[in-house]
């Protein structure tokens, strides 16, 4: 086969192929890709956002939301919560002292609570950053909310916090002991839902199901739920600052040498 012959060949395959697409078809082909580009892009958007945003002298709102576990009720014992070790990592260790940090969340909350107060609990504030953590008591028998409702109900938190102008950044929730929880043991089912959403809509994504699943419970292997929760539902004090340290890895600003991050520090004589 010549030159001329060979692009003919290539020229024809490529007109068929399209010809066998209607309008409507190689439109919406079309449509989707450049979709799906528009969502990675929105990603990694997102990501130099925030590393943007951190080496500007320009102080940020963080806001946090969620249930008891983000509003760190009760369970810690007094210890911090993973919204105030990130609060120290960021204010104190990084420098960023005008930085605010919000947290609204509230215990025993859903999805549709944050949705019914959105307005208050997160867009009054006017955050750069917003972090959502919740399903825990979505899962629960008694709150009425099936996988569904609870994808549809993220699904427009997560459009929300974007149409005010600020970047979603969502934590799956930490697993639970089931044989202690059976109201909530279709938890599981929930968090799948929230990781597909999170591909789909492109968010950043701290699974902590999937770290403490894997990484976590090799870690501190069958001792892992008295050392990371004080009930089956909530995490201790050690639990937050887990979570505190895969939120800073998921954002690149984990470092080993501080303190936050896990390392040693002594000071002084005792």
């Amino acid at each position: 086969m010549n030159l001329n012959n060979a692009i003919l060949t290539c020229f024809t395959s490529l007109f068929l192929s399209h010809a066998s697409l209607t309008p409507v078809d190689y439109a919406k082909t079309h449509s989707e890709t450049a979709a799906s580009h528009t969502l990675v892009d929105s990603l990694e958007k997102d990501k130099r956002a925030i590393a943007e945003m951190l080496k500007s002298k320009t102080p940020i709102t963080w806001l946090f939301t969620g249930n008891s576990i983000t509003q760190g009720a009760k369970h810690t014992h007094g210890m911090r919560i993973y919204s105030e070790i990130f609060f120290e990592r960021v204010r104190y260790e990084m420098g960023r002292s005008r930085d605010l940090i919000v947290n609204t969340a509230v215990s025993g909350n859903t999805t549709k609570n944050i949705l019914d107060d959105f307005d208050w609990r997160v867009a009054h504030s006017k955050p750069q950053v917003v972090f959502l953590m919740i399903g825990t008591n979505d899962a629960a028998s008694d709150k009425s909310i099936s996988v569904e409702q609870y994808g549809k109900n993220l699904e427009n938190l997560i459009r929300k916090i974007r149409a005010i102008g600020a970047i979603p950044v969502v934590l799956s929730p930490t697993p639970i002991l089931e044989s202690h929880a059976p109201e909530r043991a279709n938890l599981k089912a929930y968090v799948a839902k929230m990781v597909a959403l999170v591909k789909k809509e492109q968010v950043i994504f701290v699974n902590q199901w999937k770290i403490w699943n894997g990484e976590l419970k090799e870690k501190y292997k069958e001792q892992w739920s008295r050392k990371l929760l004080n009930d089956p539902l909530h995490p201790n004090g050690q639990g937050h600052k887990e979570m505190a340290i895969s939120l800073f890895k998921t954002l690149s600003i984990f470092d080993p040498k501080q303190p936050t991050c896990g390392g040693e520090y002594y000071e002084g004589y005792h």
